[in-house]
């Protein structure tokens, strides 16, 4: 990329670019007198950073009030400004990430930006440009929040500056808010005089986010973004010599802080603004360029009598002469740059003539020198005649052995001017490559290294691990010859050679695998039946080399499943081997387990079990034996026995081999006798016990009840506190157990459930009804406590109170059988009289739209009148559509004859609306003490907010009933204006937001 601080070469457009770095000057004269001035240090960011540049940051301020687009009051989230009109309140800052961005360009393809695809490097080709403002969001709002950026240069203008200028390019993306335009994002460039704080002229230019901006487009990735690709503006800054210019680019979200706009910025400094030359070529040939920026350019002579042409950059064959005065007229596009008019002489120019650079081949390799462009009136010729094919030619072919230089004079006949150049060819050798032929067995791989080069490649592919490197496999299926190709980098310069991989056949490894054998008595023979030229045979025993030769005998000490390997070698050292598994079965082994104790209670009896711990082959078979005898048909694994004896197992596997278990004795004990004592009654007072017992002794006891175990209850006698069947196991000294005689069965009694409920009217008797449950209590005595001083043993009583109250009432129980059981109950009883009436809240309805009224919970009718507007007046809830205010009275019927009347005010609104008042007093005098939110339309709430003047969110909540009571943290806000914003989805299901302000008075 070019250095923009310096001055850029023009070159003749009609002759190409060569790959050269040189050049060809022929009969140079002199430059243009407009030379370059040194521009402002850093002004073009191309130090990669700020220096020399100011940075600021700070946020905007708008004007409240009605905006016509939206149709909504709007609020300037960081306050109203004093002025009138917008305002940036900007503050000197160190560069700040994401709102001050320094762009580099890192070479290759620009990246480009997220919204309108266009490159952030900048079309010049500078190294560094600006990003000022973002996209971004501040962390934990989720929203812009109305932030500025700006940063500003100081632009000392020379004294003697008789052709200074400034060119700037920019590119704009805005988020489009649809708000009126002075709320919108917005970026702004001002190029002005301190002193006077008056603009340059056409050094202030403004875009606001608007559809209609010219040389905007709609982003196809966001319909809500507009954007400006890079523009270059242009202003001439000569007329100021002597003067300091401060030039400042700034950029702002919208001023109600919920959308953004940012700028890309490049300065390209102060270049020489336009120039005339004549071509040495063609001298009557006049070669124009102007500025970049304008729309229209026109090229006049010195007394504006003959247009010369049009265009930025243009040739003229009207045959100027050199020192002649040429004017340029500059007309710029709508709202960018001056329109102005720029004066230069013509000059002779510098014929510029590219040449290729010295050549590099490799030996026995021809090249072309020479730049191939011939001009118009030049001749050639080219000395040192060392495998030449012309020597008066543009460019010729040469083909040297060695390093050689050629001569060239190039000689224009119309100015007689020469020039002289040589160009050297060097010739560099081809790589000597190192490697050697390999011998392999069949199906192995060799590594192939070769030598002499930087990089190789291979041929034929077939066999090759990689066709590319110094050091490969290679796997061929049969000899094959090979072919490397080596590369010197440095050079560029080949050669290959061949190799040769000879593939040797390999032998197959073969024996017979003789039938498996039991482990007493085994003997196994082993024959090789493999093919192929075999001088050698070793066989391997579980990866022991054991025995040599053609044919071997092995016997093995263990039984399971054994490798047996032939490992095969030819006379050429090829290798095969076979490996076969040899199964030995084990000799069986059998035992017996029982399924509990050997010495068994009467009555019960004992699993025998036969476990086969090794060779158990099938067919296998078992026999069992009783006292030595053969127990016929008992041939299973497992037998169920009860009587005193020895038994055995015989059992023979599949291969014939038997194993006899060893002996289990089985020894059966008598089982003992007992009988549980008469209780002294026969049934259970509730936290009370019976005593049970037996006058049995023997190792231990276990009582039962209903047939379950009771957990604890294991000595001979027991306090019993359930009711049920108790029976009761005993166990005898020789571990026997057997159930005793008799069964107890136990009744129990326990406390009433007391329970009772009433039957109320308005100034009437109360009906009282006894709930209790003495399912499990026996005979039971009642007795009332009215709460009044009386009393009664009936079982559902009716009471008559003098005055309407509360009245504590008790409901005490006593069982007959166990007085101690006694229990009681109490309940607060109302008198009823008739509840006040109350005025609900009021109720901000639609008009003509269905709205949801609710009257209090508890009655049960209801009656709401008048019934106009209401979809059912006779329920609790029922749906308001009117066109105007009504206030309902709302009777209600409650239990027990009573009733009252409550009052509910419904307002219409002709719109759909969030309505929050404009002021709150929360002094604790319960008036207007907590700020209310009133939803018109609206059936669900998304949310609603509360921030103080600082954008600090101090309330949020998506309840209409739950309301601000100017706190925050607990702690009481001060008296001073508050803004708010609200979102619902309204009756159609569409979204509305609305903001305002509101006042807490204290």
């Amino acid at each position: 990329m070019p250095d923009k601080s310096k001055p850029r070469r023009h070159y003749d457009p009609i002759l190409p670019e060569a790959s050269s770095n040189k050049q060809l000057i022929i009969n140079h004269s002199s430059f243009n007198q407009n030379t370059a001035i040194n521009c402002p240090p850093n002004i073009d960011f191309e130090e990669g950073d700020f220096n020399n540049w100011r940075c600021d940051t700070g946020f905007v301020q708008g004007v409240n009030g009605f905006d016509p687009i939206t149709g909504q009051q709007f609020v300037s989230v960081f306050g109203q400004s004093p002025t009138g009109l917008n305002q940036v309140l900007m503050t000197s800052s160190m560069p700040m990430n994401d709102r001050h961005t320094i762009i580099q360009n890192l070479g290759g393809v620009s990246p480009l930006d997220p919204y309108g695809l266009f490159p952030i490097y900048p079309p010049n080709g500078s190294n560094f440009a600006v990003k000022l403002g973002s996209d971004l969001d501040i962390p934990n709002e989720g929203w812009p929040g109305a932030r500025s950026e700006r940063i500003t240069y100081t632009i000392n203008v020379p004294n003697n500056a008789t052709d200074y200028s400034l060119t700037y390019q920019y590119a704009v993306v805005f988020q489009d808010p649809g708000h009126v335009s002075q709320n919108q994002p917005r970026f702004n460039v001002n190029l002005f005089d301190p002193i006077t704080n008056a603009n340059v002229p056409c050094g202030f230019v403004e875009y606001v986010a608007d559809s209609t901006i010219p040389g905007f487009e709609r982003s196809s990735l966001d319909p809500t973004v507009w954007y400006k690709a890079w523009s270059p503006v242009f202003i001439n800054l000569s007329r100021f010599a002597g003067r300091t210019l401060y030039l400042q680019f700034t950029t702002e979200d919208c001023v109600q802080g919920g959308h953004w706009g940012y700028a890309y910025v490049d300065v390209n400094g102060c270049e020489l603004t336009v120039k005339a030359k004549n071509s040495c070529e063609i001298p009557t040939r006049t070669i124009l360029s102007g500025p970049e920026g304008f729309a229209t350019y026109n090229w006049w002579n010195s007394n504006y009598t003959q247009l010369l042409a049009t265009g930025q950059n243009v040739i003229s064959n009207l045959g100027l002469a050199s020192n002649d005065i040429v004017h340029l007229e500059v007309i710029p596009r709508s709202g960018v740059s001056c329109r102005d008019t720029l004066t230069t002489s013509v000059t002779k120019d510098t014929l510029i003539y590219p040449l290729a650079s010295d050549k590099t081949i490799c030996k026995d390799s021809n090249v072309v020198i020479g730049a191939g462009v011939m001009l118009n009136n030049c001749t050639y010729q080219w000395s040192s005649n060392t495998s030449i094919t012309s020597t008066n030619q543009a460019s010729v072919s040469v083909l040297p052995t060695a390093n050689t230089f050629y001569n060239i004079i190039i000689t224009d006949t119309v100015s007689n001017c020469k020039f002289y150049d040589t160009l050297k060819v060097i010739v560099n050798p081809k790589p000597l490559l190192n490697i050697n032929s390999q011998s392999i067995c069949a199906g192995q791989s060799v590594p192939l290294t070769v030598t002499g080069a930087d990089s190789y490649s291979w041929s034929p592919s077939s066999g090759l691990s990689s066709i590319l490197g110094s050091s490969v496999s290679a796997n061929p299926l049969t000899t094959t010859n090979y072919t490397v190709t080596g590369n010197v980098t440095a050079t560029g310069c080949k050669s290959d050679t061949t190799i040769v991989v000879t593939v040797n056949p390999k032998p197959e490894a073969s024996f017979q695998i003789p039938n498996s054998q039991c482990l007493n008595g085994n003997n196994f023979s082993f024959s090789s039946s493999s093919t192929g030229i075999i001088n050698v045979f070793n066989w391997f025993f579980d990866g022991v080399n054991l025995q040599n030769g053609n044919a071997v005998n092995y016997s093995f000490t263990t039984s399971g499943s054994h490798d047996v390997k032939l490992l095969v070698v030819t006379d050429k050292g090829c290798k095969d081997s076979v490996t076969h598994p040899i199964q030995i079965y084990p000799d069986p082994v059998v035992f017996v387990t029982a399924a509990g104790p050997l010495n068994i209670c009467q009555g019960s009896t004992v699993q025998l079990s036969a476990n086969v711990q090794v060779g158990n082959i099938q067919p296998y078979s078992f026999q069992w034996y009783y006292n030595n005898a053969i127990m016929p048909g008992v041939t299973q694994p497992n037998i169920t026995v009860n009587q005193t004896g020895e038994y055995k197992v015989i059992f023979t596997n599949g291969n014939g081999c038997s194993s006899t278990s060893q002996i289990s004795s089985i020894i059966v004990i008598p089982l003992p006798q007992a009988n549980i004592n008469l209780p002294t009654q026969d049934f259970i007072c509730d936290m009370q016990s019976v005593t049970l017992s037996s006058s049995y002794v023997g190792l231990s006891y276990q009582w039962y009840l209903n047939g379950n175990i009771i957990p604890n209850a294991n000595l001979a006698s027991y306090n019993a506190t359930s009711p049920g069947n108790y029976t009761l196991m005993v166990t005898s000294n020789a571990g026997c157990t057997n159930l005793a005689s008799g069964i107890i069965n136990l009744k129990k009694y326990k406390k009433p459930i007391v329970d009772f409920d009433y039957i109320s009217g308005c100034n009437a008797p109360i009906n009282f009804n006894n709930l209790s449950d003495t399912s499990l209590s026996g005979q039971v005595s009642w007795l009332w406590d009215f709460g009044d001083g009386t009393q009664s043993t009936a079982y559902n009583p009716t009471h008559n109170y003098i005055f309407g109250n509360s009245y504590s009432v008790r409901l005490s129980a006593t069982p007959i059988k166990c007085p101690n059981l006694y229990t009681a109950s109490s309940q607060i009883v109302i008198s009823p009289i008739n509840p006040s009436g109350v005025r609900y809240r009021t109720i901000e309805a639609l008009i003509n739209s269905n709205t949801l009224l609710e009257a209090r919970l508890g009655a049960t009718t209801y009656l709401w009148s008048p019934s106009t507007g209401l979809n059912n007046p006779n329920i609790q809830s029922p749906i308001f559509n009117h066109n105007a205010q009504i206030e309902y009275l709302i009777k209600l019927n409650f239990p027990g004859n009573c009733s009252t009347v409550d009052t509910l005010l419904v307002r219409v609104q002709r719109a759909i609306n969030i309505e929050v008042p404009k002021a709150f007093s929360p002094n604790g005098d319960n008036h207007n003490d907590y700020l209310e939110i009133f939803l018109i339309g609206i059936k669900e709430l998304r949310f609603f907010r509360v921030f103080n003047r600082w954008g600090q969110l101090l309330f949020e909540t998506n309840n209409i009933s739950q309301l601000w009571d100017g706190t925050y943290k607990g702690k009481k806000q001060p008296a001073e204006t508050y803004v708010w914003i609200a979102e619902g989805i309204d009756v159609n299901g569409k979204s509305v937001i609305r903001r305002g302000q509101t006042i807490l008075l204290r």
